[in-house]
């Protein structure tokens, strides 16, 4: 006879994810907030947290590929008129997500209404965002799970960018990453987003010290298509010091040797290139150089339009004593980047006189 199946029960009772997310992200928003959000994690958990929940009325959340279609458009401006959406152009028909111009014209709206007056931010993933309005690009500040478009940047709200992170909750990495769907695993990296970037912020300003414990969140967060990019941005504040952290070299590389073992990156083996050649000049080992060519081969492999890594390159050479290779190399990297002071500076050392 056959004998029932068993297995064993599925349970959910330690899945939180839905829920802490939508109260992180509602948590980044600033107070009366406009939040132009996209993707699912993004939208569907601040909706049941806002219309069932009651949470944070202060906040104008909208699904920002909504607004490029004309029921999205129409509901927005019925149910938030602080949003301060106008008549817009008819949406083409057939496009998957409506047409990117009524979307402009709307994102358009709303900061001419609001821009000054209310804060505007954003989802990290913004994909539609940035294809709609290019030119707000760059202009993005941290704000934990969110991003804020020309915010103020002083020790104020530093603090607060710092203390969002803590406030996290941290409940979720107990998840089997592994047995995720899309949507999900995808939220769970952009908590390693915000840790990446409010750490790349404090590093552009020369502050890799409180940056440093950042960088380690972020790898600890960042699903494995993007953890290589977390060491390599990790190696490069290593690499680079700042005001108040010297250059760790060998730390660096491993952060680099890292983020290879993970998956071949272009940005990680051109700067581990760098590094070796940085560290054969202060150790005066030649291995360093043999390690260093060996990288950026690798890099040009992947890229090989690239003027600094060819420049690392013609240095590893040159070292070894390869001095008509390593002209040649630094011959192509000067065409690559005719005004690098750095690379020309190089050529005219190389050059025969």
């Amino acid at each position: 006879s056959l004998e029932a199946l068993r297995a064993a029960r599925l349970s959910h009772t330690r899945h939180f994810l839905a829920w802490d997310y939508g109260l992180d992200i509602l948590l980044s928003v600033t107070p009366n907030g406009i939040l132009l959000a996209e993707g699912d994690f993004n939208t569907m958990p601040i909706y049941y947290l806002q219309h069932v929940a009651g949470r944070r009325p202060d906040v104008d959340h909208v699904t920002t590929v909504f607004l490029s279609t004309d029921w999205g458009s129409a509901h927005a401006r019925a149910l938030q008129p602080r949003l301060g959406l106008g008549v817009l152009p008819k949406a083409s028909t057939g496009a998957r997500a409506g047409d990117g111009q009524v979307l402009r014209a709307a994102i358009g709206q709303i900061a001419a209404a609001n821009m000054g007056r209310r804060p505007i931010q954003s989802s990290l993933f913004r994909e539609e965002l940035d294809r709609a309005v290019p030119e707000w690009k760059g202009q993005w500040k941290p704000y934990g799970l969110a991003a804020q478009i020309n915010g103020p940047d002083g020790p104020a709200e530093e603090k607060a960018r710092l203390g969002l992170l803590k406030a996290f909750r941290t409940r979720h990495l107990e998840l089997d990453r592994d047995q995720l769907a899309p949507s999900p695993a995808f939220a769970l990296s952009n908590y390693g987003t915000a840790f990446l970037d409010t750490a790349n912020g404090l590093r552009n300003q020369g502050r890799v010290r409180p940056a440093l414990p950042l960088y380690a969140q972020a790898v600890q967060w960042t699903s494995r298509p993007n953890l290589a990019e977390a060491y390599t941005h990790w190696g490069i504040a290593l690499a680079a010091g700042g005001k108040d952290q010297a250059p760790d070299l060998d730390a660096a590389a491993a952060k680099f040797q890292r983020a290879l073992q993970v998956k071949p990156l272009f940005e990680a083996y051109a700067n581990l290139a760098g590094v070796r050649n940085q560290q054969g000049q202060a150790k005066h080992d030649p291995q360093d150089y043999v390690l260093a060519e060996a990288a950026a081969r690798k890099a040009l492999a992947m890229f090989d339009g690239n003027a600094q890594a060819a420049n690392n390159l013609a240095i590893a050479l040159y070292y070894q004593g390869k001095n008509s290779e390593a002209l040649q190399v630094l011959q192509r990297a000067a065409q690559l980047a005719p005004q690098d002071a750095q690379i020309q500076a190089n050529l005219r050392a190389l050059s025969p006189h």
